[in-house]
């Protein structure tokens, strides 16, 4: 996996090959990486494996004493209803380490790179659900909001966060 990017208009974006030159990058644009990895924040290793797979995209923006390090995302947010309206929240997420971070959200999903929002759905659901659902589970994507739901479907509404 190798993270590649080109210059920005507003500055440099990361394009480093590991997460060892994530962090030398982090830090010579003035991030404190002493906190990455602590409680529930991620470790420089998981901000790197979501550059590299075309999750998030680090980039400087401004100059001199002003500039930042930003980190943009294109997320998905699903509001999965049940017949009686219901919305599913994701209450908690369990880390690969074992660690749980509190969520209380409704599923949401990164998107990679310019990715369509329903794509994004279908994995979203394949990933966090499917072991939750019965076997002959289907997804009906789409944006309708009355009526389209039976007792066996999984109905999703998808929206993108800008």
């Amino acid at each position: 996996m190798a993270a590649t990017a080109a210059a920005s208009n507003n500055g440099s974006t990361f394009a480093g090959s590991s997460a060892v030159e994530l962090s030398a990058w982090l830090e010579g644009h003035g991030v404190d990486t002493a906190m990455y990895g602590q409680d529930t924040a991620r470790t420089i290793a998981d901000l790197f494996e979501e550059i590299a797979n075309a999750e998030s995209i680090l980039s400087v923006h401004g100059s001199g004493a002003s500039s930042r390090a930003l980190r943009m995302v294109n997320v998905l947010n699903l509001y999965i209803k049940n017949s009686a309206g219901q919305v599913l929240i994701e209450a908690a997420q369990r880390l690969p380490d074992g660690r749980l971070r509190q969520r209380g959200l409704p599923l949401s999903e990164k998107m990679i790179g310019q990715e369509e929002w329903q794509t994004a759905a279908v994995r979203a659901v394949s990933e966090e659900l499917a072991t939750a659902l019965p076997q002959d589970w289907r997804q009906q994507v789409g944006r309708q909001t009355t009526g389209a739901c039976r007792n066996s479907d999984v109905c999703l509404q998808g929206s993108t966060t800008l």
